[in-house]
């Protein structure tokens, strides 16, 4: 089987982007936001979080947010959308890096 590289997200982030943000996705993104209960002062990861905005969705201003993406172009949308928006408490951060070897201590979330 062969693995999609970093580069073929990189070339599609508008799409992705666009793809999230339709009626269809955003639902199922708020469905689960409902399921996983309230984030308030928890910290959240998102793997494959893509240009981040299901984390926005369930974050509120106390909420640590981190995504992580195989793609640099996700995480450079990512980090655009979330910039000077000023809600948060602790920015959030987005790393680009791989959900094979992931970057964090267990249990950090």
């Amino acid at each position: 089987m062969r693995r999609i590289g970093a580069e073929e997200f990189d070339s599609r982030v508008d799409f992705f982007d666009q793809m999230v943000q339709t009626s269809w996705l955003s639902s199922l993104h708020d469905q689960l936001v409902a399921l996983t209960g309230s984030w308030a002062g928890k910290s959240v990861l998102d793997v494959g979080c893509g240009t981040g905005r299901l984390l926005l969705k369930g974050a509120d201003s106390s909420t640590m947010i981190t995504g992580i993406d195989l793609s640099a172009g996700m995480i450079t949308r990512a980090k655009e959308i979330v910039s000077g928006d000023g809600i948060f408490h602790v920015p959030p951060v987005f790393l680009q890096g791989d959900a094979e070897d992931l970057p964090f201590r267990d249990e950090m979330f």
